[in-house]
C-alpha cells in the first residue's frame, strides 16, 4: 500500500490528500450505547420506526374544539380534562362539547384545532372564546408533519452532536453503529526542548521550551479522539526505538513532531525502517511543513494497516500547520468521515507575494468585521509560533512567482479550537 516519492521529488498537497484516500482504511465500526456516542461517526442510517409526531398534538393550553361546530361566543361544556400522556375516558361522547388540554396532549378526533387559553373565559366547567373563528389544524402538531414512519432521520456518516442524539432517542434507537475512537499517542522530539514548566531561571540559553506537545495534544482534543499517550523523547537511537516499539500495539496512529528532516540528528526515518515501516509519502512541496512523512507497515494485509506513524515537523508553526492540513484528513478518513477540509472562500486585503516553488500556507487573521477578507500575519519562520496569536487560519496561497493582488479570492482554513 505504500508509495514512496521518487528521490529528491517533493509531493504536492492535492496529492498527499489522494493518497490519504486511496490507502487508508476506516477503522472497524462499533456499537455504541446513545450516552457513548456523541462526536462519533455514524455508519448505519436511524430510520422513524413510527410517524412523527405519532398523533396531532396540540402547541398550546387550551381548548380542543371541532371548528365546522364553532360559535363565537357560545358557551360550551368542558367534558374532560387532558393532560400530555392521556387519553379521554372511554365511552365518552365528544361531540357533545370540548375538551380541556394541555401542550403536548394528543388532540383526538373529531377536534381539529385548539383554541389557547388567554382567548377564552372559563366559569366552572363552562368555556366561552372571545374570537370569531378558528381554522384546522390551529394550534396543533400534525401527526406524520416531520417524518412518516421508515423515513431516514439521520443520514450515515454524520458526526453525532447531542440533537442527533435527541433524534435517534425520538424513534428508540439507543444502540448506534459508529466509528471507533482513534487511539492516538503524541511524541516530541529533540535535545534542546525542554518541559514547559522549566523556570526560566534554569532554562539555557540554547534550550527552549515544549511548545508542540500542549498544541498537539489540544489539537487531537478538539477532534474528539482518544490520547494514550503524551510523551517528549531525547534525540537517542535506542530510547526512541524503544518507545516505538511499546506504542505501536496500542495506538491506532502515532503523530510525532521533529527529527523527521534530513539532517545528521533526524533520527526518525531510520527507526522507522527498523520497524518494519515505509513512507507513503515523505517530503511535500509546501511552505510549512516540507519534511511532513505519513509512514505505513510494510508486508501487511490492507486490514493490518495500523498504525500509522504521521511524522511533523519540529518547528511549531509547521507542526500546527501540518496538523491541519493532513492529521485532520487523516483522523477524518480513519472515522470515515469525508477527508474533504473545511476551506471557505474569502478575499486577500492586501497584496501577496507566493512562493513560486512550494504551495505556501500562511497564517492569517480577519480584515475588518464581515470576516470575507483576511491579512498575513508578519512572521519570522515557522519557529515563530508567537505570531499566530491573533490568527484565525490559514490561508492557501497559489504555486507562482507573481504578487497575489488585493481582493483576490483565496481559501482559508479555520484554526481547530476557534470560533468561525
Amino acid at each position: 500500500m505504500n508509495s514512496k516519492n521518487n528521490a529528491g521529488s517533493l509531493l504536492a498537497y492535492d496529492t498527499a490528500l489522494q493518497l490519504i484516500s486511496q490507502q487508508i482504511n476506516p477503522l472497524e465500526a462499533i456499537k455504541l450505547s446513545i450516552d457513548q456516542a456523541p462526536n462519533r461517526v455514524l455508519l448505519e442510517p436511524v430510520i422513524a420506526d413510527r410517524d412523527l409526531p405519532p398523533f396531532n398534538r396540540a402547541t398550546m393550553d387550551g381548548y380542543a374544539v371541532q371548528t365546522s361546530h364553532f360559535s363565537s361566543n357560545k358557551p360550551y361544556p368542558i367534558l374532560t380534562d387532558l393532560p400530555a400522556g392521556s387519553s379521554p375516558p372511554p365511552n365518552l361522547d365528544l361531540t357533545s362539547g370540548i375538551i380541556s388540554i394541555s401542550t403536548g396532549a394528543a388532540v383526538p378526533p373529531p377536534y381539529d384545532a385548539v383554541i389557547p387559553i388567554e382567548q377564552s373565559s372559563r366559569h366552572d366547567r363552562r368555556v366561552t372564546f372571545n374570537i370569531d373563528s378558528i381554522l384546522p389544524n390551529q394550534n396543533m402538531h400534525l401527526c406524520a408533519s416531520d417524518a412518516s414512519v421508515n423515513d431516514i432521520l439521520i443520514k450515515p456518516h454524520t458526526l453525532l452532536t447531542p440533537h442527533h442524539l435527541a433524534i435517534a432517542a425520538s424513534v428508540g434507537h439507543t444502540q448506534l453503529l459508529t466509528s471507533q475512537p482513534i487511539k492516538i499517542a503524541i511524541l516530541t522530539t529533540g535535545n534542546e526542548v525542554q518541559d514547559p514548566n522549566t523556570p526560566t531561571a534554569q532554562l539555557q540559553l540554547t534550550k527552549i521550551r515544549n511548545t508542540n506537545l500542549p498544541m498537539l495534544t489540544s489539537l487531537v482534543h478538539a477532534l474528539h479522539q482518544t490520547i494514550v499517550r503524551v510523551e517528549h523523547i531525547p534525540d537517542d537511537h535506542q530510547h526512541l526505538l524503544k518507545t516505538f516499539h511499546d506504542l505501536l500495539p496500542q495506538s491506532d496512529l502515532i503523530i510525532t513532531a521533529g527529527s523527521i528532516s534530513v539532517g545528521q540528528h533526524d533520527l526518525l526515518p531510520n527507526i522507522f525502517k527498523e520497524l518494519g515501516y515505509a513512507p507513503i509519502f515523505h517530503g511535500l512541496a509546501i511552505q510549512p511543513g516540507k519534511p511532513t512523512g505519513l509512514f505505513s507497515p510494510t508486508n501487511t494485509g490492507i486490514s493490518q494497516q495500523y498504525p500509522l506513524i504521521l511524522a511533523l515537523p519540529g518547528n511549531p508553526v509547521s507542526a500546527l500547520a501540518t496538523f491541519h492540513l493532513l492529521a485532520w484528513p487523516i483522523i477524518n478518513r480513519m472515522t470515515n468521515l469525508n477527508t474533504a477540509l473545511p476551506w471557505r472562500r474569502v478575499w486577500s486585503a492586501e497584496e501577496i507575494k507566493p512562493n513560486p516553488k512550494r504551495e505556501l500556507f500562511r497564517a492569517a487573521c480577519y480584515f475588518g468585521d464581515a470576516h470575507d477578507q483576511i491579512q498575513l500575519i508578519p512572521w519570522h519562520t515557522s519557529g515563530d509560533i508567537v505570531h499566530t496569536s491573533t490568527a484565525h487560519g490559514f490561508v492557501r496561497l497559489p504555486l507562482r512567482s507573481q504578487p497575489v493582488p488585493p481582493g483576490s479570492p483565496l481559501p482559508f482554513l479555520h484554526l481547530l479550537g476557534t470560533n468561525q
